[in-house]
């Protein structure tokens, strides 16, 4: 096994088992604490001493992370999209607001939004 592989197993089982015991012992979240711990152990045994189980491991969890992150949009981003923006809309629609100012002049020849504040040059020196 490469030196730099063995490194980052070390380094990444460190990492979650250092995350578990701060959840443990700071955060008093055991659960939690213990299954990151307990991973963090586990992918150190595996990445140290049985490579192929650690491959697949990570297969295993290349999956579950796909799928979780699958049911995260599908069960919170878009109800959110359906609850917020489109009420929004049609509240902006039924108010007759245009905050983006997207509705299209009939009468003037420019898309162009005048400038309603005085020129100064000092101004340009100051853009942010």
């Amino acid at each position: 096994m490469k030196k730099h592989t063995i490194v980052r197993i070390i380094i990444q089982s460190l990492v979650m088992i250092l995350f578990g015991l701060f959840l443990i012992l700071y955060l008093h979240h055991e659960l939690f604490g213990s299954i990151i711990g307990g991973s963090g152990i586990i992918v150190l045994i595996l990445g140290l001493f049985i490579p192929p189980a650690k491959k697949g491991l990570i297969r295993i969890q290349e999956k579950v992370i796909k799928w979780v992150g699958i049911i995260l949009t599908w069960l919170l981003l878009v109800p959110f999209y359906f609850l917020c923006f489109i009420p929004g809309r049609i509240i902006l629609l039924l108010s007759g607001k245009d905050p983006l100012n997207r509705k299209f002049p009939d009468t003037g020849k420019s898309c162009w939004s005048p400038y309603s504040g005085s020129f100064d040059s000092e101004q340009c020196k100051r853009q942010y």
